[in-house]
This record gives structure tokens, sequence and C-alpha cells, in this order.
């Protein structure tokens, strides 16, 4: 069926209580009493409509906090708290107006607190690698040199390719590229970022910009290589280490770009996975990718 809120009261409403239920009682095995902690793990989409709030468009677009469209550009904010509250979400979407409700539009279906919501670093990595590689190809196209990419990608074994196509409403033949492989996108984003000379790309392009989006990509990857580790692995950065590391890597972002490119899955990365790792540890095992058909 569709996937919306109704849809997921209808489906998953046994489901919900059970989850309450197991959290209210515990479990015992072998006769010892085990206290039960959810935490909820999901892509952008399901995470909003389960808590009854709008979408990653709308003005209060996160899911953690109360920041708007009209700051989410400004990195120089200190912090944006987790602050979402499940009793406080259920009576402001009763409000009258969209800036009362601060982005709640019905009550929460689960009972698992914000804090224990933890962003997806499947889709966080997906949403955030996907932009910077079309960033790049948006670079070549404009100044006329797909090739230069064809070929890179060509070199690093990853089908990718530009095309011609003729937009009857403009009246001119535009460049237009295929979509990386959906069966296996993750593991063609990962290599992308791997294995690709951006540096050299950037430059035969002739972009000034080359060497910022050079350390733009190689900053990500360290970041993401953190969250994909134990907390002994040498790659793990400290909480406040990749607070600093990410609040520095999405300022360079925003001198690489334009502010209206800072989407909430940035948002969420700059802000909010510092504070998951200070509540949580490794962020390792909130990864969808085993219950996710094409990655």
């Amino acid at each position: 069926g569709k996937e919306d809120y109704e849809e997921l009261k209808a489906c998953l409403g046994h489901t919900f209580q059970e989850i309450d239920e197991l959290k209210a009682e515990g479990v015992s095995i072998d006769g010892e009493h085990f206290d039960v902690e959810w935490y909820c793990c999901s892509d952008w989409k399901f995470l909003a409509l389960v808590y009854g709030l709008n979408g990653a468009s709308s003005k209060y677009f996160c899911i953690w906090c109360y920041c708007c469209k009209d700051q989410i550009n400004n990195l120089d904010i200190d912090d944006w708290p987790i602050e979402r509250k499940l009793s406080e979400c259920t009576w402001l979407c009763q409000r009258s107006t969209t800036a009362a409700r601060k982005g709640c539009t019905m009550p929460p279906l689960l009972n698992i607190p914000f804090e224990f919501v933890v962003v997806d670093t499947l889709h966080l990595f997906l949403r955030i690698m996907g932009l910077l590689f079309h960033q790049v190809v948006e670079v070549v196209v404009n100044n006329d040199c797909p090739d230069i990419l064809s070929k890179e990608m060509e070199r690093i074994q990853v089908e990718f390719k530009f095309y011609e196509e003729y937009n009857r409403l403009a009246e001119k033949t535009e460049t237009k590229w295929t979509s990386l492989n959906g069966t296996l996108i993750r593991k063609e984003l990962q290599k992308v970022l791997e294995k690709l000379d951006i540096k050299n790309v950037m430059e035969a392009v002739g972009t000034e910009d080359a060497e910022g989006i050079d350390n733009l990509w190689k900053g990500f990857q360290t970041l993401m290589r953190a969250l994909q580790v134990q907390e002994n692995d040498p790659d793990y950065l400290e909480p406040q280490h990749f607070k600093t590391y990410v609040r520095e890597w999405g300022k360079l972002f925003l001198e690489m770009y334009y502010d209206d490119d800072i989407t909430p899955y940035i948002h969420t990365f700059v802000y909010h996975v510092p504070q998951f790792l200070e509540m949580h540890g490794t962020l390792m095992q909130f990864n969808c990718q085993p219950v996710e058909k094409a990655c």
C-alpha cells in the first residue's frame, strides 16, 4: 500500500502496541529479567511519517530540533539540541498555525523518545555523497567537459554515461546523464568517493575550487569512516573531535557551494550526529543496509 501516516497506523498499530508493552514489562529469559530500551532507525521519510512530522522540505524540517529553513545554512549557530518531545508533539499538532505547530501534523505513532531515534548512516551517506557527486556532474556539464568525468568513471570501473536529449519545450539539445546502478548504488558511490581523482577532474575542467572540493570529498570520507567503526578503531573520532571536524567540513561545503545546497541530511550530519555519538557511542549498528534491497 501507499506509505502514509494512516497506512502506517493501520498496518503497524499492533506492532507499535507490542513495542510499548515490552518497554513497560521487560522480558524474562531463563528466570532473569531484562529491561527493554528501544531504538528507532530508518530513512527520513519513514521517521517523519511515524512521528507525525512534516517532510524534509517543510519550514520545520528537522526530526530532532526546531531549526527552520531560514536557519539551516547558518553553521555559526553553536548548537541545535535534540528538543522534540513526544508529549509536546501530541499537543503541538493541534495548534491552528504552521508556525505554532513547528512541523507537527499528527500525534506520534511510536513512543520511542527522540533521543533514541538515530539517523540511518546508510541514507546519510547516500544523500550527501549523491549530492557531492551531482555537484561535480553539474560543473563538468556547465563547462562543456563531460568527457573528462566519463574517462575518470571508466578508469574506476563505474558505469556512467552522458547523452544528448532534445528538449522540445526549450527547443534545444541538453546534456543528460545516467543514474548510478540502482541495485548497487551504495557500493558505486563508495567507489566514486574512494577512487575517483576529484582534484584531477576539477583541475582539468578549469575550476578554481579544485583543492577545496578535493578536501571536501576527503573530509567526508574520513567522517563517514568514523561512523562505520568500533570505538577502539584508529579511524573512530571521539564525539567532540567529530563535532569540530564536521562543523569545519560543513563550512567548507558552504564555501564551495550555495547556501541553498545545505540539506536536512547535512544539518543532521553537522549538528545531530555528534550528539548521537555522545549518547550512543559508535553508530555502526545504526545502518539500514541489511534491510534495503537496492544498496
